[in-house]
C-alpha cells in the first residue's frame, strides 16, 4: 500500500520555510536590546507574567507564556533590572551596560514564594496543542471524569489511535496503539513500568480510576526514550501524589453500579510536619459481573464466574528542604479474578489470585540553577495463581514475577532553549514459575538483566517578530539485553509553530524501536500444548509520523489537526503449530502499518459547552509472505473507531454524553471469520457543590444506552446496559 505523503519531501519542506523564516527573523533583529526568560528555580518551568520593570525609567514589560521579555531601542548607558511575579520572590539583577549595536540576552531564574490565599475555584485554561513534536496527549482528571468510565481501559477507548480489548467491564483489558500487539505498548505507573517479563501484558484495570490524577500518552515508537516495551508507544498513569499542600484534604466517595459493582474509595492528604508530606489511599471494589446473554444457539443464558474482587493500598511520602526532594511510595494490590471462559468452555470455577508489590525510592536534587540530578530505584513483586481444577486438563499453577530498576539521569538546561537529558538506567527480571499438578513441566525459575545509556537534545529557536518557534528533538538510546545482541535506538522530532491567537503548527517524528521476546516465549516449558524457543530475536519496527495542526479562538476555541503514521515492524514473534502438533513461538511475520488520525475540538468561551470529535483508520497488513495470511489484515485491529463527545456543564451541574463506534474486525489470520462491528453511547449527569468546608458531588450514569449486544473477544459477550451513581465527599 502506498502513502499519499512522501516523508522526504515533507521533511525537506519543513526544512525550506525554517530556513526562510530564520532569513526573516535575521533581518528583524532590533540593534540595541535586552531579552531573555524568566525561569523558576530547579523545574525550569516559565513563569509567565512576571514583571520586570528598569530601575530609574518608565520602562516596563511582562513575561508571556514562555516566560520570554524584551526590551527594544534601549538608550545607551547602564541599567538594573527588577523582576516581580506572584508566587516568586523578587530579584533585583546587578547593574547592567548598554552600548551601540549591542544585544544582552539574559536568564533569570526565580525562587518559589507560596502566598497563603482563601480556596478559590479556578477554571484551567487548556492548552489543547502541546508544545512537543511528538503524538503526545495529556488526559485531566477533569476529563477521566466527564467519560462516565468505571476503569482506565474504558478511559483510553476515546483517544483517537487507541483500541482496548477486555473480556467485561470488571476483566483485564489490554491496549493497541495504531494497530499494535498489547505487549508492544509500555504501561508506567508513575514513570515505573508495570509491562510483565513473562508475557509483556499489562492488566489497565488494575489501578483504580478514582485515585488517577492524570494520563501521559506517548503514540509511535518511543524506543529511544524508554527501551523495550515501547514498541508501539507509552501510557504513563499518575496517580494523587502531590507535594506542598496547602490545605489537609480528606476524600471519601461510594459508587454503585448494575451486576453487583460496588466501590470505596478513602483518601488522605497532608503535612505530617514541617517539609515532611504525606498521601494515603485506599480503595475496595467488587463485582458479580452476571449477567444475561445470548449464547451461540441464541438460547437466554447467565454470565457465570465473570466477577472480580480487589483491594488497592497506596502510601507516598516526602520530604523536601531547600534544593533536595527524597520521596518513598509503595503500593499493594490484591485480587482475585474469576474466568468464567468463552461460551463454547465455561469454567464455572475457574480463578486467578493476584498479589502485587511496587515500591519506589527517589531523589532529586537541583546542584545548579541549570543542572537538576534524578535517582529511582524501584521493585515489583507479583505472584499470580490460576487454578481451574474443572477443565480437561487441570491448572494450579504459581507464577513469581520479581522486578528490580534503577534510573540516573542528569537534567541539564543551559539555556531555556537547550534541553539536555542524559542517563543510565539498569533491570534485573526474574520469573519462577511451578506447575503444582506437574512439576516436571514448570518453567523453573528464569532471569533477564537489561541496562542502557540514553541521551536527549531538545534545541527551541524561537522567532519573536513573526511570533513562532521551532523545536528540533534528538534522542539516542543504547540497550544491552542478556543474550541478545546490543540494540541502538534513534529518534528525529521537529515542531515548527506559528501565531499566538491563530496557531499552526507541523511536527513530524521518525524513529526505531524494537521489543524483546517474552520470558514465556523463550522459556516455557514443553507440555502437550507448546514449548518455548530460546533462539527468538528482538522485535523490530521503523516508525514515522507527520501531523499538522491549528486553533483559533473563533466562538470560543475551536482546534483540529490530522496525523498521518506509518510503522514497519519485522521479526514479529507469533506462536505457530509445528510438526507435531504443538504450538512454538518463531520470528516469522513482518507487518506494515499506516493510517490516519483526525480531531476536531471546540469549546465555548466560558468552557460550559464543548464538542469533540475523532477518527482514526487504521491499515494493519500482514506482509509474513506466508500464504494464506500474506496482504491479509492483522487480526483484532479495527480499520475505522470513531469518538464524539458533547459536553454541557453550567455550574454546579454537569451532564456529558459520549458516543464509542467499532467497525469490523478479523480474528482469523486468513481474514476468513470476523466480529461484527458496535456502537456505544453513554451518558453522565453531575451536580457537584460545596456546604461550609464540606465540597459534595453526586453523578448519574448509564452506559451503553441503546443496550448495545456485542464483543470484543470471540466468545465473551460484554454487559449490556449498566447503570451507575456515584457520592464524593471532600474536606
Amino acid at each position: 500500500m502506498k502513502s499519499v505523503i512522501n516523508p522526504k519531501s515533507a521533511f525537506l519542506s519543513l526544512l525550506l520555510l525554517f530556513c526562510l523564516l530564520s532569513f526573516e527573523f535575521t533581518l528583524a533583529q532590533s540593534t540595541k536590546k535586552i531579552e531573555g526568560y524568566i525561569l523558576e528555580v530547579g523545574s525550569f518551568r516559565a513563569a509567565s507574567g512576571a514583571k520586570i520593570q528598569i530601575e530609574g525609567t518608565n520602562y516596563q514589560t511582562i513575561s508571556d507564556l514562555r516566560g520570554y521579555f524584551s526590551f527594544e531601542n534601549i538608550p545607551i548607558g547602564n541599567y538594573q533590572l527588577k523582576i516581580s511575579s506572584l508566587g516568586y520572590k523578587e530579584k533585583l539583577l546587578s547593574e547592567m551596560s548598554i552600548t551601540t549595536d549591542q544585544t544582552l540576552k539574559l536568564t533569570v531564574h526565580l525562587h518559589p514564594d507560596p502566598i497563603p490565599m482563601p480556596e478559590i475555584e479556578v477554571v484551567e485554561k487548556k492548552d489543547n496543542l502541546p508544545a512537543t513534536t511528538s503524538s503526545n496527549l495529556i488526559l485531566t482528571k477533569e476529563q477521566i471524569q466527564s467519560t462516565n468510565a468505571t476503569n482506565i481501559g474504558e478511559v483510553l477507548n476515546s483517544v483517537p489511535g487507541i483500541y482496548v480489548r477486555q473480556t467485561s467491564n470488571s476483566g483485564k483489558a489490554y491496549v493497541s496503539i495504531r494497530g499494535s500487539a498489547s505487549n508492544q505498548v509500555l504501561v508506567l505507573l508513575n514513570g515505573t513500568a508495570l509491562n510483565s517479563g513473562q508475557d509483556g501484558e499489562t492488566d489497565l484495570n488494575f489501578i483504580p480510576l478514582n485515585l488517577v490524577e492524570k494520563i501521559e500518552l506517548s503514540k509511535g515508537g518511543r524506543s529511544a526514550f524508554y527501551g523495550t516495551n515501547a514498541l508501539a508507544g507509552v501510557i504513563n498513569i499518575i496517580t494523587n501524589s502531590k507535594l506542598n499542600y496547602n490545605q489537609p484534604s480528606y476524600q471519601i466517595k461510594n459508587t454503585q453500579a448494575s451486576f453487583g459493582t460496588g466501590i470505596w474509595d478513602f483518601s488522605v492528604q497532608r503535612d505530617i510536619v514541617p517539609n515532611v508530606d504525606f498521601s494515603w489511599a485506599y480503595n475496595q471494589s467488587h463485582s458479580k459481573g452476571d449477567f444475561k446473554y445470548d449464547d451461540p444457539d441464541g438460547i437466554k443464558r447467565t454470565r457465570e464466574n465473570a466477577g472480580k474482587n480487589s483491594e488497592n493500598y497506596f502510601l507516598s511520602t516526602a520530604w523536601k528542604k531547600d534544593k533536595i526532594c527524597l520521596g518513598l511510595s509503595g503500593q499493594y494490590y490484591e485480587a482475585v479474578n474469576e474466568m468464567p471462559g468463552d461460551t463454547l468452555q465455561l469454567n464455572p470455577l475457574a480463578k486467578n489470585y493476584d498479589y502485587r508489590g511496587i515500591y519506589s525510592l527517589n531523589y532529586n536534587q537541583e546542584l545548579k540553577s541549570w543542572w537538576n540530578l534524578e535517582a529511582n530505584i524501584t521493585y515489583q513483586r507479583w505472584l499470580q495463581k490460576f487454578s481451574d481444577p474443572y477443565s480437561y486438563i487441570k491448572i494450579e499453577a504459581d507464577y513469581l514475577n520479581q522486578q528490580t530498576g534503577f534510573d540516573f539521569m542528569n537534567n541539564f538546561a543551559f539555556t531555556p532553549q537547550r534541553i539536555i537529558k542524559l542517563g543510565l538506567k539498569g533491570e534485573i527480571v526474574t520469573l519462577n514459575g511451578k506447575d503444582n499438578l506437574r512439576p516436571s513441566q514448570s518453567i523453573g525459575k528464569v532471569n533477564r538483566n537489561m541496562g542502557s545509556v540514553y541521551l536527549n537534545w531538545e534545541e527551541k529557536i524561537i522567532f519573536p517578530r513573526i511570533s513562532s518557534f521551532l523545536i528540533l528533538n534528538s534522542a539516542g538510546r543504547y540497550d544491552k539485553t542478556q543474550s541478545f545482541a546490543a540494540n541502538w535506538s534513534p529518534h528525529f522530532g521537529l515542531l515548527l509553530s506559528q501565531g499566538q491567537n491563530w496557531v499552526k503548527r507541523i511536527k513530524t517524528n521518525w524513529g526505531k524501536s524494537f521489543h524483546n521476546p517474552t520470558l514465556n516465549a523463550l522459556f516455557w516449558k514443553t507440555d502437550v500444548f507448546a514449548t518455548g524457543n530460546p533462539d527468538l530475536k528482538p522485535e523490530r519496527s521503523e516508525d514515522f509520523d507527520l501531523s499538522v495542526e491549528t486553533e483559533l479562538p473563533l466562538a470560543g476555541k475551536i482546534s483540529s489537526g490530522i496525523t498521518y503514521f506509518k510503522s514497519r515492524v519485522k521479526d514479529i514473534v507469533v506462536w505457530q503449530r509445528r510438526f507435531d502438533g504443538k504450538f512454538m513461538p518463531v520470528n516469522v511475520s513482518r507487518a506494515y502499518i499506516s493510517g490516519w488520525e483526525q480531531n476536531f475540538n471546540w469549546q465555548s468561551k466560558n468552557q460550559v459547552v464543548g464538542l469533540e470529535f475523532n477518527h482514526t483508520l487504521t491499515e494493519a497488513i500482514n506482509y509474513s509472505g506466508v500464504y494464506p495470511k500474506d496482504g491479509k489484515y492483522l487480526v483484532f485491529r479495527p480499520r475505522h473507531i470513531y469518538n464524539l463527545k458533547f459536553y454541557f456543564n453550567p455550574r454546579p451541574f454537569a451532564f456529558n454524553f459520549n458516543s464509542h463506534w467499532v467497525s469490523k474486525r478479523y480474528i482469523r489470520e486468513e481474514n476468513t471469520k470476523l466480529l461484527p462491528g458496535y456502537k456505544i453511547m453513554d451518558l453522565k449527569l453531575g451536580y457537584n457543590s460545596k456546604w461550609k468546608k464540606l465540597g459534595y458531588q453526586l453523578s448519574l450514569g448509564v452506559n451503553n444506552l441503546t443496550n448495545q449486544k456485542y464483543e470484543l473477544i470471540e466468545r465473551y459477550p460484554m454487559p449490556v446496559r449498566e447503570y451507575q451513581a456515584s457520592l464524593a465527599l471532600e474536606l
